[in-house]
């Protein structure tokens, strides 16, 4: 520490570093107000007049505004700023006029005396101590850390050193170094007592190049011996952290590095682990590869409080986003649950606004996402304009804008014709119907949204923009959403013209989509064929392409078409096309079947389903005996023995099950039947509103 005073600002001070005594205060000699325990009140005084200006800053507002109203306010506002700024800054200057007071009379204090040694209250170890007293001082001492130790013997032997340069005599230097050898029990005991030589003769010769020898290679020493204890135990501390978070890892993720590991459960969306890794990160923390996989594990994983949260840290930390960083903090728009539209309009704002203070350049992915995010909170209209805005901006779109632009142009359809609220209705008019003006202004919207469809595909083509299984998907289940769900076929027809069936083949997903739609416009023979190309190229199914086609089998129970179609046969294929493949039933499965057998009078089948439902664990639901008593309602007996035990197993009714067992009571049963159907129904409906309650 160099003789001159060190500027020090307010807050805590040490000694070994200020030339200021510690600012603690003796509250019983406080009486007295000794001058170095003034220091102590400086920031008692700075803050309590900082207290006093916060108040003078409310009272000038609340005393304005009752006198002049409104404009007394700002008038308040105004003077109170001002005042309560002339009193910090006021308080400030003096506290450190009365700081600076201070470390003057400390400097000529030391001039005067000739030492470097810091005014304190605290004691000051003496280097010239007996050993006995030191070791008296440190058994009575507090126990300090290793650390602490070290840092106190290495001061001893400075000061130590720059006294004894002076000496004369070479016996009176190996005294000092025994007395210092053996003042602490400290691990640095045992390097004296090894690096020492015996005393030398007494002589005054070439005594000075040997006192500095010396009281070097001490100091070096001690310097060696506290550095590698110092990392020892850091890096037992580092090893021991890793061992126990890597026995946290599966087997086959041990191997992976930190960072392998970190950016697998990002890509897995696994944010809690992730953000835990992170502080293990050493030198790939806090940089831009680490915030941005952050974000990618926010976005798979739908956190949008947390990205944002992640986005400023990163700000934080003085990095600029990068166009990878923005893309993953908008992908999370799109991927959040029990977010309003409103808050993730505003944040699709926000980061388009970031872009531009940081001058990022935008990519086709990135406005992909940004149109993606329009689509989610339902700002159709914006959508649908910005490819256009894209080539504007010299930006080229690829697949995934087109696709994103179908999906845009079904949403706003659906939106604009109320087609989710009328679909249901809209079929059944569209199957059963034969005046063929209705069906035509039916269809009419569909097919002209259908036309629109089918010039998207054609400006690919004329772009050279490679289509992608995805795509097709997309538009025939956009198709397929329309007014004119036949249109599936045209359009499917157009893509197999252009060759793009001949590279891409149909996947499940498109098998789905066609034979549901067969399903839809009773195109039973259209959806065999579908079925026997199946087969033959060998799709791979899942349970949503089985249930389809047990829809299909149920859409000719429903016609009565059993006599054009042998239904023991399908159904035969499709349970051997699910054993083939391994295909396990699930929910939706039986409440496809047991109507469909209940329509064809075969009630022992329909049965042994219910009791396989019990055998998989899957409860029967009310579609379930809803299906059942449909195909049973010749027989009102059995009809009453499903209702009752539908009120044993307290099942939750629906509007549609009311309806249609009230009609068969009225028709085939007898007052008091109906009075216990009522009953029931009441008692149903009685536990479901006390559980909401």
């Amino acid at each position: 520490m160099s003789s001159s005073g060190k500027y020090v600002g307010l807050g805590p001070r040490d000694s070994s570093e200020s030339p200021f005594p510690d600012t603690f205060l003796n509250w019983r000699e406080l009486i007295y107000f000794r001058s170095w325990q003034a220091s102590g009140l400086v920031p008692f005084v700075y803050y309590f007049l900082f207290i006093v200006g916060f108040i003078l800053f409310i009272s000038e507002i609340v005393v304005n505004t009752i006198a002049f109203k409104a404009g007394g306010f700002f008038l308040g506002l105004l003077y109170g700023i001002i005042q309560f700024i002339g009193i910090v800054f006021g308080g400030r200057i003096m506290a450190e006029v009365v700081l600076s007071i201070f470390d003057i009379r400390d400097n000529i204090y030391r001039t005067a005396a000739g030492s470097n040694n810091v005014i304190s209250h605290q004691p000051q170890p003496n280097p010239y101590m007996s050993s006995s007293a030191s070791s008296d001082q440190y058994n009575n001492a507090p126990k300090r850390l290793d650390y602490e130790i070290f840092k106190d013997k290495e001061m001893m032997l400075s000061r130590w050193t720059q006294s004894v340069v002076r000496c004369t005599s070479s016996a009176s230097l190996y005294s000092s170094l025994q007395s210092i050898s053996y003042c602490t029990t400290s691990p640095i005991k045992k390097i004296k007592s090894n690096v020492l030589p015996p005393p030398p003769p007494s002589s005054s010769t070439s005594e000075q190049p040997i006192i500095k020898k010396k009281s070097t290679y001490i100091k070096r020493s001690d310097q060696q011996a506290i550095d590698s204890i110092v990392k020892t135990r850091r890096r037992d501390a580092e090893y021991t952290s890793n061992d126990q978070k890597l026995l946290e890892r599966s087997p086959e993720d041990r191997k992976l590095s930190q960072v392998d590991y970190f950016k697998k459960l990002s890509k897995l969306g696994r944010y809690e682990e992730a953000s835990t890794l992170y502080k293990y990160l050493g030198t790939n923390k806090r940089t831009v590869f680490a915030y941005e996989n952050l974000l990618l594990a926010c976005a798979v994983s739908g956190k949008f409080n947390e990205s944002w949260h992640v986005y400023n840290q990163m700000k934080k930390d003085s990095l600029k986003p990068s166009i990878y960083t923005l893309a993953h903090l908008l992908q999370t728009c799109t991927t959040a649950r029990g977010i309003s539209n409103e808050r993730i309009g505003e944040r699709v704002d926000k980061v388009i606004a970031e872009c531009e203070k940081y001058d990022v350049a935008m990519t086709t992915t990135f406005l992909n996402i940004v149109m993606k995010a329009l689509v989610y909170v339902g700002q159709h209209d914006k959508a649908l304009e910005f490819v256009n805005n894209m080539k504007g901006a010299g930006v080229k779109p690829d697949i995934a804008t087109y696709t994103t632009l179908v999906v845009a142009m079904s949403e706003e359809y659906k939106q604009r014709t109320g087609f989710l609220e009328s679909k249901f209705g809209l079929l059944h008019t569209i199957n059963t119907s034969h005046n063929s003006q209705e069906l035509d202004e039916l269809r009419s919207d569909g097919v002209k949204q259908i036309e629109k469809y089918t010039g998207i595909i054609k400006l690919l083509k004329k772009s050279n923009v490679k289509v992608d299984r995805y795509f097709i998907n997309t538009v025939l289940h956009a198709c397929k959403l329309t007014n004119n769900p036949q249109g599936v076929f045209q359009v499917y027809d157009t893509f197999k013209e252009m060759n793009y069936t001949k590279d891409i083949q149909s996947d499940t997903k498109t098998y789905d989509i066609l034979i549901s739609t067969c399903c839809y416009t009773n195109k039973i023979d259209k959806g065999l064929e579908l079925f026997e190309d199946m087969i033959n190229y060998n799709v791979r199914p899942d349970v949503g392409l089985i249930n389809s086609l047990f829809r299909l089998v149920l859409r000719i129970a429903s016609t009565k078409q059993e006599n054009i179609y042998d239904v023991d046969v399908f159904m035969d294929r499709i349970i051997k096309y699910m054993e083939r493949y391994q295909i396990l039933p699930n929910k939706d499965t039986f409440q496809v079947l047991i109507p469909t057998y209940s329509k064809l009078q075969r009630f022992e089948k329909a049965y042994e389903l219910l009791l396989e439902m019990k055998v998989l664990n899957i409860k029967p639901s009310i579609k379930d005996y809803t299906g059942l008593i449909v195909g049973i309602q010749g027989d009102f007996e059995k009809v009453m023995k499903i209702f009752r035990v539908i009120v044993s197993q307290r099942i939750k009714l629906t509007p549609e099950f009311i309806s249609i067992i009230l009609k068969i009571a009225k028709k085939k049963g007898s007052d008091e039947n109906i009075e216990e159907i009522a009953k029931g129904i009441r008692e149903l409906e009685n536990q479901t509103l006390n559980k909401s309650i």
